[in-house]
């Protein structure tokens, strides 16, 4: 085996629908999201303002903004309603340079396309193909070598270096930083090209963790897909991890009744 150490849908228009706050919502957040999108993206409907466990309110809406009509949209704010980032949904509206980069890679087909703008980040393009493979553009519609970073995270050249030798033709297309460094990033492995994984660093630069996602239940190792098969199936099959640390290697497996368990590589149980 190799080091790997390896919606869309254009909304109807109607009337701007009143939000229903669950319990754990402010209201008077809710409030202070509704007005800042009126008056920042002209918002035309707010199909859903939601709460996260993790802190941060998810908004779903249409708004004009720099758009000649209303385009769907995903907005996040932090738990005081400051606003943090806008995905706007242009699958069927991609720029010609772009449609043009995509159309030179042979046999891509475009899955969807996104424009975003964020708090920390200059705004950007994220084109995911179906193939898996993200490309990330920014407005001047050159590729950007290194997705955005946030919460203050710098990708020293250390860490950059690690990172080449320990993925394989890895892409990092974006990074955050919290009680450790981490980066999410797409690389090959001997089971898929541009697979989604993690990869942890602690604060001094050292490696921690890589984790793949091996979330495609047909593109999974043959023995694997057996066992998932002898475990109840495709319909009870959830995410499929792979990890790898400095104690061990592993498969995290969920199944979609809520149990779980761990293999070695081996497909035994730990």
């Amino acid at each position: 085996m190799k080091k790997l150490i390896a919606m869309v849908m254009i909304c109807g228009i109607t009337a701007v629908l009143p939000n229903v706050a669950q319990a754990q919502e402010d209201p008077q957040v809710v409030s202070m999201i509704e007005a800042d999108l009126k008056k920042r993206l002209n918002t035309q409907v707010i199909h859903q303002i939601e709460y996260q466990d993790w802190g941060v309110y998810w908004v779903k809406a249409n708004s004009i903004y720099e758009f000649d009509e209303p385009v769907y949209h995903i907005s996040a704010y932090t738990k005081e309603g400051v606003w943090m980032e806008d995905k706007f949904d242009i699958s069927h509206r991609i720029p010609v340079s772009i449609q043009a980069a995509i159309d030179k890679r042979e046999g891509a087909v475009l899955a969807f396309g996104q424009l975003i703008y964020t708090s920390e980040n200059a705004p950007y393009y994220k084109m995911v193909l179906k193939s898996g493979e993200t490309m990330l553009m920014d407005t001047g519609f050159e590729k950007m070598e290194v997705g955005p970073l946030r919460g203050g995270l710098v990708l020293t050249s250390e860490v950059k270096k690690d990172i080449e030798e320990r993925l394989e033709n890895a892409y990092i297309i974006g990074g955050y930083q919290d009680f450790n460094q981490q980066y999410t990033v797409i690389f090959k492995t001997d089971y898929v090209e541009f697979q989604n994984g993690q990869i942890l660093y602690s604060k001094q630069g050292e490696w921690v963790e890589t984790k793949a996602f091996l979330h495609d239940y047909f593109k999974l190792p043959l023995e694997l897909m057996m066992y998932v098969n002898d475990h109840g199936g495709l319909d009870n099959f959830g995410p499929v991890n792979q990890v790898w640390n400095a104690t061990e290697s592993y498969y995290f497996i969920k199944f979609k009744d809520g149990s779980s368990v761990k293999l070695d590589l081996e497909l035994n149980e730990l």
